[in-house]
Parts: C-alpha cells; structure tokens; sequence
C-alpha cells in the first residue's frame, strides 16, 4: 500500500525527469506502480475526492468525467488520478511552468491538449459547463480579496448543473497554522500577527502575502452564492486518520480528536464542537 508521501516522491521524480528531458517511460511506470497500489483504497488525504468521484461515474452512464484541480501547483493530484485511468483531467495554478506536466501527457499518454496551464486568477480555460469535478485542497486561503470572488464564479461557470465543487482549506478560526508554524498566533489583530512572526524568525512578508485566512462563513456564503447547495464533510475527514508520517500538524492533537468524533454518542457533539477549528471539507453542488 503507497502512502501520500510515495505517491509524491515518484511524481517529483517523474517531473524532475521530464524537465530534464530524460526518457519518461520508466518514471511513469514507477509512479504509476505507486498510484495503483491505491486503487480501491485511496490515501486517507485524497478519500472524499474519491467519494466525490464515486458519486459522479453513478450518474454519468459510462462517460469520462472532466476534472479540473483549481490551483494545482505542481499537478501531483490531477496526474494521479490519472495514474488512475481518469483521462479527463486538467491543472491550473497562477505561477510556475507547466511544461513538464504536459510533455508527461503528450509523450505517455497521447494527450496533445495544454492540460496543465498557468492562468490569471480570473478565467479558466474549461467553457461553460464543460466539467463534472472542480477541486482544490489547501488553495483558498492563498487566495487574494481581488480574486476571491472570481475563484467562485468560474467555477460555477465551467461545471455543469448537478457537478461538484470540493475545497479542502485551512481558515481563520483553526488554532494551527502549518504556514508559519504558529499556534493561535493568526488570531490576533495584523500587527500583533507581524510582530509575532518577527520575534519567532518567520518571514511576515512574504505570510501577509500568500497568506489570506478567512472565517468559514466566508467560504460558505460565496460557495452557496456562486455554486448551489453545500456539504460539510469535514467532521468525516475527521473520522478517517491520516498518514501520522506526512502529517504537518500535532500529531497527538489529530489523534485526540479522532478520537473523539468516533467516541460513541458523544462523538457527534465533539464533531459539532471541533469542525468549526479544523481545516473545512465542502462539496457544493452546482444548481
């Protein structure tokens, strides 16, 4: 069984490769072995997008899903899945160079279309209602005010009615920040937050810019705006116990609380309780 973390050492090593301008057959097939050491039981960090998959292939008679991962970076997950035989994939991100990935898809897979791509925050490049699947895990809080919006309308706009749009992101209220390193620090007015960042060596710099938490209300209001109908998953991801190897926060805390939301009976108060400091899972339905 790979886990998340071999699963991303054999894609890096694939890109390195590809970048290089090495033979690529050999890099795929590594990095495929790893992917399909998952097949049926995904790594916990990617079950509720299969869930979301697994929903979608019900309703679609046969036909291949078209699946965009909405700030990419790398296009670790989208070149997993299809390492998975999902060949309707596509990556975007707002920096970076996307080269590598697409000689991986034209050379190893036939795929001449520029499915990895870099683009300006506002315009994807799916027409109107063309995907089943937009997601993203840990991107909105990276997200700028001027942007935000624009984030939740083009995916609203490329998915079709009934498709699903699953984020995974950390946002104010959760007391960790695994980008600075820092407990409850984040919570507290903007120049306490940069004169803290100062006083423990972290960079308040270059925080303040990649960084934009926002309460979960934030994300909700425009996901049921810009989208349709929303589901918080969250308190099932916390019932499924990730890979403690990989994992960037207090491992002892993660497990504490997966421990508690499966406690039986109190378990659904202590999910009440924790799901609003944890890092969100939604899945909004597109009208």
């Amino acid at each position: 069984m790979s886990d998340w973390r071999t699963i991303g050492k054999a894609f890096h090593a694939l890109l390195k490769r590809a970048r290089e301008g090495g033979e690529l057959a050999p890099a795929w097939a590594d990095f495929a072995r790893t992917a399909e050491a998952t097949r049926g039981r995904p790594p916990v960090e990617q079950a509720i997008l299969f869930d979301c998959i697994a929903e979608l292939e019900r309703g679609t008679g046969g036909r291949p899903l078209v699946m965009m991962e909405h700030g990419c970076g790398a296009g670790l997950i989208a070149m997993y899945l299809l390492a998975l035989g999902h060949r309707g994939v596509w990556g975007v991100d707002v920096g970076g160079d996307m080269a590598a990935q697409n000689r991986v898809l034209r050379e190893v897979h036939g795929i001449h279309e520029t499915r990895f791509s870099i683009y300006d925050g506002r315009h994807l490049p799916l027409g109107d209602g063309a995907a089943d699947l937009v997601f993203s895990q840990q991107v909105l809080e990276h997200v700028t005010d001027d942007l935000i919006d624009a984030y939740y309308a083009e995916e609203a706009r490329i998915l079709r009615r009934g498709g699903l749009a699953y984020h995974q992101l950390p946002h104010r209220w959760g007391p960790y920040d695994s980008h600075s390193r820092t407990w409850f620090l984040h919570w507290l007015p903007k120049p306490v937050q940069m004169a803290g960042y100062r006083a423990l060596k972290r960079n308040p710099d270059d925080l303040a810019r990649i960084m934009h938490l926002r309460a979960p209300g934030a994300h909700f209001r425009r996901a049921r705006a810009f989208i349709g109908p929303v589901r918080d998953l969250t308190v099932e991801r916390l019932t499924r116990l990730p890979d403690m190897a990989s994992y960037e926060g207090s491992a002892r805390m993660r497990r504490m609380i997966h421990a508690a939301v499966r406690m039986p009976l109190l378990g659904s108060f202590a999910g009440f309780a924790l799901k609003r400091l944890t890092m969100l899972d939604t899945v909004a339905v597109r009208r």
